[in-house]
């Protein structure tokens, strides 16, 4: 499973390398030696659990006459057995990569899971690093797209480039309001 972060492929010298450009590479290289060394070996030995792993705003449905409320999810091919935090990770790297309010938004998600699921502490811990991976992983694998697959126009010229300033905005820790 390729969008799994605790596969290995987000730390993996080839993806790195080849994938990360425009000095996303240096950027990223502590994060991922730090990633590679001790946040993954962490998540790893988490209680793992089946997770949706691709919970973003496109895989939603939602209440025609009240879009805030959700009546669905779709898109179950990324299902893999990973602890909570990765699934939380996955949500939160789409949400802060798209939102205008990305901090309220991360507020929000955040306390909406904790009022369904409890998420334990050891795992509310790896949760920037966990978000961080997800949103390396993503910008890696559209970049492998991009250049090895028949993309459109959009897929190349709005996703990535959006993917990036997400990525950007986790490196700098930047989930302020615009």
């Amino acid at each position: 499973m390729p969008w799994d972060i605790l596969n290995g492929l987000v730390v993996s010298r080839g993806l790195r390398t080849s994938y990360l450009k425009d000095g996303l590479d240096i950027q990223c290289a502590p994060a991922l030696k730090r990633l590679e060394s001790d946040s993954l070996p962490r998540m790893h030995r988490l209680p793992h659990r089946i997770i949706h792993n691709d919970a973003h705003s496109g895989n939603g449905l939602c209440d025609p006459d009240d879009p805030s409320t959700i009546t669905g999810i779709i898109d179950f091919g990324d299902l893999v057995y990973r602890p909570l935090v990765v699934e939380l990770a996955t949500s939160l790297a789409s949400i802060i990569e798209r939102s205008p309010t990305p901090l309220r938004s991360t507020a929000a998600l955040i306390l909406g899971f904790e009022s369904k699921l409890s998420i334990p502490q050891e795992e509310l811990e790896l949760l920037y690093d966990a978000t961080l991976a997800r949103a390396i992983m993503t910008v890696q694998l559209l970049k492998f797209r991009v250049d090895n697959t028949i993309v459109d126009v959009i897929f190349r010229d709005v996703h990535l480039p959006d993917s990036k300033a997400g990525l950007e905005k986790v490196l700098r820790r930047d989930f302020r309001d615009q």
